[in-house]
């Protein structure tokens, strides 16, 4: 019998070991006892590339907001991440809680919607869309991250995904190595960014079918907000005016200007597409859709500020 229970104590160990690293490590706060790491530092670590970034702030955001659950939110997708809610705060003296996630379909932001309405009386929500995903065949959603984890935290343990999270985190904060973390197309070259845009433009629009879905789901949303007397508005973030060339070539602008047309036929809608002050230099974009980051507090002062711009 002992001969036995040494070899399971000795097969076994692997598994402790990996149950202890990843306890310690806790690289979304699962466990939440140990914080050798900085939550800074693990933020940085998920966003640290294309595949990790989507995934991982899903389970992040869903973790975060279940612990300490917000009536004031922000949903949209990657071109809201970096929207600052201490900012905010100061603009509006309100706690918001940012729920914009790379990659986020309209799927993907009405399950966060109606996961946060699990958690507490919402009071305002700042719905940040635009019609790169208004498309029926982006049909897909990323919620399915943080929910499995939720459902079954013995995964946190035996999902290879998560032990490469906790290995990542604690190469990043034994080593200080930027490289680690650092985001890939922020060092790219102009022509590279155009490579990339053309890439992400032709990726998103080759194939179009207008989403009849996507549109039920947002009304079912607003007049939910309605009738629980909560705060509702749409947000479009700026988009590069080249974008507009690519639309006309896909035949898409009558269905983007219906895009349009839906959401403020819905809410209040603030269109910010196509400002002068932005969308009319190529250098203020990593892409088309995305400006730099040291543009992005100034969409927050004009969406948040007593001089709210509305469309």
């Amino acid at each position: 019998m002992r001969k036995y229970l040494g070899k399971i104590l000795i097969f076994g160990v692997p598994f402790f070991m990996v149950i202890l690293f990843v306890t310690l490590v806790d690289p979304y706060n699962i466990i939440n006892i140990s914080h050798i790491i900085s939550d800074q530092d693990k933020i940085k670590v998920l966003n640290r590339s294309s595949a990790s970034e989507p995934r991982g702030n899903v389970i992040w955001k869903t973790i975060a907001f279940k612990r300490k659950p917000v009536k004031n939110l922000l949903i949209g997708d990657s071109q809201g991440k970096y929207f600052d809610t201490a900012l905010i705060r100061n603009l509006t003296g309100e706690e918001y809680f940012n729920f914009n996630v790379p990659g986020g379909s309209y799927k993907t932001m009405f399950s966060l919607f109606w996961y946060a309405t699990n958690y507490t009386e919402l009071k305002n929500v700042y719905f940040q869309c635009g019609f790169m995903n208004y498309n029926g065949y982006r049909d897909y959603n990323l919620i399915s991250y943080g929910l499995e984890l939720l459902n079954n935290p013995i995964s946190y343990f035996s999902n290879v995904k998560f032990l490469e999270d906790s290995y990542y985190n604690a190469k990043y904060a034994l080593t200080k190595n930027e490289d680690i973390v650092r985001i890939y197309y922020l060092n790219m070259s102009p022509e590279e960014l155009d490579s990339l845009a053309v890439y992400r433009i032709t990726n998103m629009f080759k194939k179009y079918k207008y989403p009849e879905s996507f549109y039920l789901g947002l009304k079912e949303i607003t007049e939910y907000c309605k009738e629980n007397d909560i705060t509702f508005q749409f947000v479009i973030t700026p988009n590069y005016i080249g974008l507009e060339k690519y639309l006309k070539d896909f035949g898409l602008t009558e269905a983007r200007d219906k895009f349009k047309s839906d959401i403020k036929s819905l809410a209040p809608t603030i269109d910010m597409e196509y400002l002068d002050e932005l969308s009319y230099d190529r250098s203020n974009y990593y892409d088309y859709f995305h400006c730099r980051r040291e543009f992005v507090d100034q969409l927050v002062e004009k969406i948040w500020s007593e001089n709210e711009i509305k469309y």
